[in-house]
């Protein structure tokens, strides 16, 4: 079923326009309008909406007032993204509209392109929520499933915890000891069992040894009203949260006092029974594990995913606004400083004669000519830098829905390094750029993934300096360094880019190196690092069809990261097959 978007403008020829657009592209197939706030909420009421785009400024109830309205709403109403329109390209207003519970801001008049893009990502990102949601439906609906085989069944269960304390209990073991499920919880294993028994004196976990499950006990229950119960007893250990770590254990009973006919021949139903129970433990137990890590994992990329989405477009829109004063900026200069050549040359003209006062006039218009020059050509040097800045920013920012052709890998390191720039800055940086062969990339990820390594080697140069001003009060003749470089290397029957960065650091230990690609694994402090940033890049460069290793650098002493990059581009060539008239081409900047 396709996406239904809801237009809210007081301008019919704006409307009229937005609805053109996203019915050309087939985003929605579906599109409904309202001419201002109070009527756009009762079509949202009233319909199945999956986006809205609405202006801020209307007569009677604006946009703020839809957004108030909507607020107050359902659930479902309240979960629906907004994205808002205004004539105000200030910061304010963009607060403003997130503080009120917009999603998301444009500014009129809008970039087509751009708007589609947006649409497409919030779009995206709803149908993200709505699986994440479907998925938690699934989970609890598998929970009670669980929850009603195990009152199903006919042998008694009870589940402890690691420090043997009940948990739990079905109706078949109340049924067979007389107690009540309410008066077991937290109650200590042995106070249920017979003093007598060896379990009573040794615990529970005594009787597994090294094994994970026994079967056959025979255990002594203490009844409720005091009495004897000899019962059947299968055993299994839960795992915990580390490594060999015992999480609980499920005691499955049976009244043992016909144990004589079972012993004597079991019949194959109950042997089915008994097998089928273990095996739906163990379904759910790796149904839960499953659905726990995937909604944490999904609910994390989508949190990530939204920040990164309003950071990226902020910073793109930042470089944008940049670079049309740097070219103002850059031709006046050039202006000025012909201007001050011709002027001083007039002036140097008229002071031709060869009096010492008309000396003395030309050696001062000569000294204040070259200190103008200097000046300028400082100035000059910052609209460079300022230049590169902007132009990095741009390119590595922007949104990418198909992967580039022709990406000049080299030109995605500069830029990282431009982004990077206010952490290489603090130490010595060489560079050493091979003849590449343009590749097909998804051209700002693959940024992200240079800029993150590069950032984590300059934080790891600031440790070692801080080290050693601790431990040896200065940093003595220590000089941190990091080396990028790039090159060509095959790998198999596939040609690809190598790019390397290495740094004289303290290196990374062998545990450290170990566990560095997992999610949410960080050595930083805590409030300084998600522990996503190298799990991310791996996820990045093996969409790519590529590998991402770090080892310790022979020459430097520190870590070296390398991500190799197919020419071809992996799965995200794959992508572009599907239409490559549409797919960008890498451009050089002017």
């Amino acid at each position: 079923m396709g996406a239904t978007l809801l237009i809210i403008d007081d301008t019919q020829t704006i409307r009229d326009h937005v609805k053109q657009i996203v019915l050309e592209d087939g985003t929605f197939d579906r599109v409904l309008e309202a001419g201002d706030g109070m009527s756009g909420f009762k079509m949202l009421l009233a319909h199945e909406i999956d986006l809205v785009v609405c202006d801020v400024v209307m007569p009677g109830a604006d946009g703020f007032k839809f957004l108030l309205l909507k607020r107050r709403g359902p659930p479902e109403v309240q979960e629906i993204p907004v994205l808002m329109l205004t004539t105000q390209s200030s910061s304010d207003m963009l607060v403003r509209t997130l503080n009120a519970g917009a999603l998301d801001h444009i500014t009129k008049p809008f970039n087509e392109s751009e708007l589609l893009a947006r649409l497409r990502a919030h779009l995206e990102l709803r149908r993200s929520r709505n699986e994440l949601r479907a998925t938690r439906d699934h989970l609890a609906r598998s929970q009670a499933h669980l929850n009603s085989v195990i009152e199903a069944m006919a042998d008694g269960m009870l589940v402890l915890n690691a420090d043997e304390l009940i948990e739990n209990s079905n109706s078949a073991f109340c049924e067979l000891t007389g107690y009540k499920s309410a008066d077991l919880v937290g109650r200590p294993f042995q106070e249920v069992v017979a003093d007598f028994d060896v379990l009573a004196m040794t615990g529970v976990r005594a009787a597994f040894l090294k094994e994970r499950s026994v079967s056959g006990m025979t255990v002594t229950f203490r009844t409720a009203n005091g009495k004897e119960l000899p019962a059947a007893v299968t055993g299994s250990l839960l795992q915990g949260g580390g490594d060999g770590e015992i999480g609980g254990i499920v005691l499955v009973t049976r009244d043992a006092r016909d144990l004589l006919s079972v012993m004597q021949g079991e019949s194959r139903e109950v042997a089915r029974e008994r097998e089928e129970t273990q095996k739906l433990k163990k379904e759910r137990d790796a149904l839960e594990k499953q659905t726990r890590e995937q909604l944490d994992h999904a609910q994390t990329l989508v949190t990530q995913s939204e920040r990164l989405s309003t950071i990226g477009q902020m910073v793109a829109s930042i470089g944008h606004e940049i670079n049309s004063p740097l070219y103002l900026i850059s031709n006046c200069v050039g202006s000025l400083g012909s201007d001050v050549t011709k002027l001083t040359d007039m002036i140097l003209s008229l002071l031709s004669g060869d009096s010492e006062q008309a000396a003395q006039v030309r050696a001062k218009v000569e000294q204040h000519r070259e200190a103008i020059s200097g000046w300028l050509d400082l100035t000059n040097s910052g609209i460079e830098r300022l230049t590169d800045v902007s132009h990095a920013l741009r390119t590595q920012a922007r949104l990418e829905p198909l992967p580039t052709r022709g990406v000049d890998v080299n030109s995605v390191v500069r830029e990282a390094m431009v982004i990077a720039g206010g952490k290489i800055k603090m130490h010595v940086v060489d560079t050493n750029f091979g003849e590449l062969l343009p590749i097909m990339c998804f051209r700002t990820r693959l940024g992200q993934v240079v800029t993150n390594i590069i950032v984590n080697a300059c934080d790891a140069l600031m440790e070692k300096r801080a080290r050693l001003k601790q431990t040896s009060g200065g940093v003595g003749t220590y000089l941190s360094r990091v080396l990028v470089t790039t090159e060509s290397e095959h790998r198999g029957e596939l040609a690809g880019a190598l790019i390397r960065i290495s740094d004289n650091g303290d290196g990374i230990s062998d545990e450290n190196m170990a566990n560095i690609f997992n999610e949410f694994y960080t050595t930083k402090p805590a409030g300084e690092g998600t522990g996503l940033g190298l799990a991310m890049c791996q996820k990045i460069v093996e969409e790519h069809g590529g590998a991402v290793s770090v080892a310790r650098d022979e020459e430097l002493g520190g870590a070296r990261f390398e991500v190799w990059i197919p020419v071809t581009g992996g799965s995200v060539g794959d992508i572009a097959d599907g239409d490559m008239s549409e797919m960008p081409q890498e451009i050089s900047p002017l």
